[in-house]
């Protein structure tokens, strides 16, 4: 296993279902890893799901606050303040399996770009 930090960017706006994101990555990840997740405004309702549900399953999730509107300034605005070696983008939406993390970072560890 990767003792490589993992950074992984949410772009989200008004997710009030992000709990399950988090929970997937909860259970699913095993390397090391930080959650960004970025919305427009800190009147995005994404923020309140995570502060009421979701903060206690994942110890390092950073709020952020893009700099501009859409995905596109959210991703750019997550990786600007990612701490990890790698960095992952998720959508909020559940689209992406978070199982497959740890085998792209195992890949990227042996060479792979």
């Amino acid at each position: 296993m990767s003792n490589h930090l993992v950074s992984i960017v949410i772009p989200a706006y008004n997710e009030v279902g992000i709990g399950r994101v988090l929970s997937d990555l909860a259970a699913k990840v095993r390397v090391p890893f930080e959650v960004l997740i970025v919305c427009d405004s800190d009147m995005d309702i994404t923020f309140s799901a995570i502060r009421e549900r979701s903060k206690p399953l994942i110890p390092h999730i950073l709020l952020v606050t893009s700099a501009g509107a859409g995905p596109r300034y959210a991703i750019l605005s997550g990786i600007a303040a990612s701490r990890g070696e790698y960095v992952v983008v998720m959508m909020a939406d559940s689209s992406d399996d978070a199982a497959t993390i740890d085998a792209m970072v195992a890949a990227a560890d042996a060479g792979a770009d």
